[in-house]
């Protein structure tokens, strides 16, 4: 849940967190995945993202 929007990546759908999100209670308080963007563990997952959306990993 969330605000819905329109991505930059198609104009497929896209869900956005504002602070409108945390008014509704739609954010979980405890989430189940929770680990920094500069996590190994990430690396693949975001090299992976950013190579079917056309973008480079820096």
């Amino acid at each position: 849940m969330g605000i819905n929007s329109t991505s930059m990546h198609a104009n497929a759908p896209a869900t956005v967190v504002t602070d409108r999100a945390e008014v509704l209670d739609v954010i979980l308080k405890h989430p189940s995945f929770h680990r920094a963007l500069a996590d190994p563990v990430l690396l693949t997952i975001l090299r992976n993202a950013a190579r079917m959306l056309g973008y480079r990993l820096v």
